[in-house]
């Protein structure tokens, strides 16, 4: 199988920031690894207080192709192991479901060959192999290119809680890409989490008839907040997408203390200098535009 199905895996899927592409040239604005990895920390004891237990889990290969060129896979989860049956399933599958894609083109192949969900650690060894596997496969061409140095081909995954409240718990998680070339890829998908059913609040907080205004509230976001620009015009050179039509992004939004995040990924409007452009608004502003369901699960107090 090409490795070329992660790199497309991990730019339509980040922990919070563009991994190890936000401590270099990617010039957007978002967290290196150790900031993510602080956070996630904070944000698993804050967790296990709620009931909400978490299994930290770090999986770590390597190999070597007989030119020296390397191939690195990594894979951290903080994995469920209590806090309610059907909570810890949703998470679990959600989970598998967001790395799958980085083994295979197809969405249920971690589901039908490894369905053991309840040993977490088992699971994230049989990615972190396929996926290594998939690397060493790309190192033959490597070997033979003439490079002034050695090539390492790197997959990483953080996957964490990101929030937690009474009524949810938002999760992130994070990849990183590289394939030798001019620079890597960084992908981030959030779920938020319902406690009392597991069930995923995702674009369907926000009914249709609510779109337009809320797809003009995210631009003006994304003007102040993240490109600091304060015409259109302005806005529309940063752009790879005519702001006219500015679409909402791919990645669904995401609960988090300071509102409701709105995440764009890498290329998704934006050339990959811009980073991933994103923006918050208050839950005072989006309570009104969300169904009454999803509105009974914001924070009491703002």
């Amino acid at each position: 199988m090409n490795i070329k199905r992660i790199f497309a895996s991990a730019l339509p899927a980040a922990l919070l920031a563009c991994l190890t592409c936000a401590t270099s040239a990617c010039g957007g604005k978002g967290k290196n690894v150790e900031q993510s990895q602080e956070e996630a920390a904070d944000s698993l004891s804050v967790a296990e207080s709620a009931s909400f237990v978490t299994d930290s889990i770090v999986w770590n290969d390597s190999v070597v192709s007989p030119a020296k060129n390397k191939a690195v896979c990594s894979i951290s989860l903080a994995y469920p192991v209590a806090g309610g049956k059907q909570l810890v399933d949703s998470v679990r599958k959600w989970i598998a479901n967001q790395l799958s894609p980085s083994i295979s083109n197809q969405p249920d192949s971690i589901t039908e060959k490894n369905t053991d969900f309840n040993d977490g650690r088992k699971l994230t060894a049989f990615i972190g192999t396929e996926i290594l596997a998939n690397l060493k496969n790309d190192l033959s061409a490597f070997d033979d290119l003439d490079f002034d140095e050695p090539r390492t081909l790197e997959y990483s995954a953080i996957v964490s809680p990101l929030w937690v409240t009474t009524s949810t718990i938002t999760y992130g998680c994070s990849t990183y890409t590289y394939l030798g070339g001019a620079h890597g890829g960084a992908g981030f998908s959030p779920a938020v989490f319902n406690r009392s059913n597991g069930d995923i609040v995702g674009w369907n907080m926000f009914p249709a008839s609510s779109r337009p205004q809320l797809t003009q509230m995210v631009k003006e976001g994304l003007m102040k907040q993240y490109f600091e620009v304060s015409t259109t015009n302005d806005f529309r050179d940063a752009l790879l997408v005519n702001p006219d039509t500015l679409p909402l992004p791919v990645t669904p939004p995401y609960f988090m203390p300071d509102g409701v995040h709105f995440d764009y990924q890498q290329y998704e409007i934006a050339p990959y200098a811009a980073g991933m452009p994103s923006c918050v608004l208050p839950y005072s502003e989006v309570r009104p535009l969300m169904t009454a369901a999803a509105a009974a699960l914001l924070p009491t107090e703002e």
